[in-house]
Order: C-alpha cells, then structure tokens, then sequence
C-alpha cells in the first residue's frame, strides 16, 4: 500500500499524510463562502477540543498536484480553520482506486474515523460496501449514484466555469485553433470539454477545440508531451484538464495563452496564464461536518453544487486575459458569471449538436446538472473521440 500513517499534533487537530511523506500547510481563502447551518450548543455538548469529530478524507494523488488534489486539499483546510480543534482532520493522498482502497477505509475505521469523504469516482464501490459494512460511520463519495442511510454522495457542475473559461480562450485564439489536454473521457470530464467549446464559439464561431486524452488523472511526462505535440499540430492556445501543471507551463514555454483547471495555476506560466475553472470544496465540507456536529446530518442525500452554491468559479485572470481577451467580450463574460451565480443562465441551451450533426439538445430546451452528469458524446466543434 502506497499510504502510509503520519501523524501530526497542529493546534489540537490530526493530520496525517500519505504517499508522499508530510505535507506543508496551505492557507485557504474559501472557508468564509459557506456557512452550515446552527453548531452551537448543541454541538458543543458532544464535540470538543478533548473529544472531537474524528473525519478523514482519501485523494487518488499528492495534496501538491496543483490541480483537482490541491484543491480538495484547501477545502480541508477550510475546514480546520473553520471548527478547530472541534474537528480532528486525517487525510491520505495516493490512494489507488482500487480494492486496496477498502484496505484504507477499513484501517480509517479501525483508527475511530466517524466520517470518510472519498474524493474521485473511482472509490464507489469500496465506499458503498464499506457503508454497508460500517452503519455507524458516514460515508460521503464524490461523483457516483450510490447513496443509504449513512451514505451520500456529492458533485460540483464545473462545467459552468469551463463555459466562462471557454469565453476566454476563444477569445484569446488569433486563429481559432484551440488545444486541450484532459484526463479519462468520463461523463463529466465530456461535459467539461463541451462546455469550454461552447463557450469558445459564443464567442469566435469557427472556433474549434482539438481534446487529447491521457487516460491518467496524473503524469507530467505524458502531459508535457501531449502539450507539445498540439503546439506542433498548430494551436496557438493551450487548455489544461489535467490534476498538474505540465500544460500551463508548455504554454508558457510558447508564450502561448492557456486555460488552467481546478485551482489557480497561474504560478506555473504568469505571462500566459488566461484564467480557469476551480473546484472549491471548502463550502461542502464546512456545510456537511457542521451537520454532523449538530447532530443532523442524514445520508441519501444526491448533492449538485454549482456557481450559485460557490463550489465553483472562473479563477482570477492574468496578464494575457488583458492583452488578448476584448474588452466587449471581458464585459460578455462578466455578464455571464453574474446570470451563474444568480441560476438564470444554462450554458447547455439548445440547439447543440454533436460531431455527427445530430441534434442532442433540440432549440427551447436546455440541459439540467444532472443530465450533463450522462453525457456520451462531444458537441460540434470538438476534435478528437469521446473514447480513449
């Protein structure tokens, strides 16, 4: 087993790290976006400093990939500034999603863990057989249809950045040429590629986004030769939809506008950096762990958060959004992540076609967060297969 159990005493809260040794503490800027609901007496009586809730967390890669972990990571961290030491925190990185993550949540439990949230889709079935197994503990899974009595499962609708990110980057492409690196052709991953790419044509028509898949959450060496081999065919703008940052820095290296994806990426290419779209788990977690210490959280819940719910946003623009991006099509953008935030605008409003033509989402009609969780097909536009 890859994890392994490190544990350290920080401010009366217990972090343990796995894979890749101890972690350096990061800062978070998202505890103050979400609120749970009522801890206070109530909570108080069963959890404190000296007994305090016991809730792990399992990553399918290092807290330091500077991508879908790193932001999970900060979500953690939201969290231990938010309750303290009412909270002991663990997490463990690296975990396969495999059988031998069931071995992980089996010694989770054994070490008192009241709470697992498992982070990638991969763990479904090890989690929803630990719930089975384990009724006393809860269990919430992130990205799956699963859900009991002490089982719930949670996904943000990232796809709604994507589209504003999308914006950007068409904007930002002189020749309409765009490139993606991404992970697995899965349902959300398609719903994010889609999205991007109608975001870049409500912007440049004739945009075309050309997607290569890694078929790997994470591997730089991969990656960076991906990126490279789209600047060869081409692209004069790069999109990263990657756990890493192989991409954004290959953009930089060709001092070529880039899109980033999960967290703020900009570090890794300053002078190219566009923007991206983020994950921000912080509100969830506060907003579950806070049931929890109030004595009323309940499992078969089927939570989709979006930019309404602050679980996702566009992430700061950089330099080249300035220089590239008009300022007609910076006002559009703004315009649209007002109507987000405020639920009155569905980026997957019909018509949109497929690569065949066909028409999946017919005019006057319009895709609910759910349905883009069962996509099987990329829109017009899009090059490359929704297969590996």
């Amino acid at each position: 087993m890859r994890a392994f159990r490190f544990r350290t005493l920080l401010l009366g809260i217990v972090v343990v790290a796995a894979a890749c040794g101890s972690s350096k503490s990061s800062s978070s800027d998202n505890s103050s976006k979400s609120s749970p609901s009522t801890t206070g007496q109530a909570a108080s009586s069963l959890y404190s400093a000296s007994k305090p809730l016991k809730v792990a967390f399992i990553m399918n890669g290092p807290v330091t990939d500077q991508g879908f972990n790193t932001a999970v990571y900060k979500g953690i961290k939201a969290v231990q500034e938010k309750y303290g030491s009412t909270v002991a925190v663990t997490y463990k990185e690296s975990v396969p999603e495999s059988p031998q993550s069931s071995q992980v949540i089996d010694s989770l439990v054994q070490d008192g863990m009241e709470a697992i949230f498992a982070n990638s889709f991969g763990y479904h079935t090890y989690m929803a057989a630990a719930a089975a197994k384990y009724p006393n503990v809860k269990f919430l899974q992130w990205q799956s249809s699963e859900v009991g009595p002490n089982l719930s499962e949670f996904y943000f609708t990232v796809d709604e950045s994507w589209y504003l990110a999308g914006m950007a980057g068409g904007a930002a492409s002189k020749s309409g040429k765009i490139g993606m690196v991404a992970s697995f052709p899965i349902s959300s991953l398609l719903a994010q590629v889609n999205s991007f790419q109608l975001g870049a044509q409500a912007v440049n028509p004739g945009a075309t986004t050309r997607v290569v898949w890694l078929n790997s959450w994470y591997d730089p060496g991969k990656a960076t030769q991906a990126a490279q081999s789209l600047v060869s065919s081409g692209v004069d703008t790069l999109v990263n939809a990657l756990n890493e940052s192989s991409v954004v820095q290959v953009a930089a290296s060709h001092d070529l506008p880039v899109v980033g994806q999960a967290v703020n990426q900009q570090t890794f290419g300053p002078n190219s950096w566009l923007t991206g779209a983020e994950f921000i788990f912080g509100p969830y977690f506060i907003k579950q762990i806070g049931d929890m210490l109030a004595g009323k959280w309940q499992g078969n819940q089927n939570y989709i958060g979006g930019t309404s719910d602050g679980v996702t946003a566009i992430s700061a623009f950089g330099p080249r959004y300035d220089k590239a991006v008009p300022a007609d099509i910076q006002q559009k953008i703004k315009d649209r992540q007002t109507q987000m935030k405020s639920g009155s605008f569905n980026p997957w409003q019909g018509p949109i076609a497929d690569q065949s033509g066909t028409v999946q989402v017919p005019a006057g009609k319009d895709l609910s967060a759910a349905d883009r969780r069962s996509i099987k097909y990329l829109v017009k536009g899009v090059l490359g297969t929704a297969g590996s």
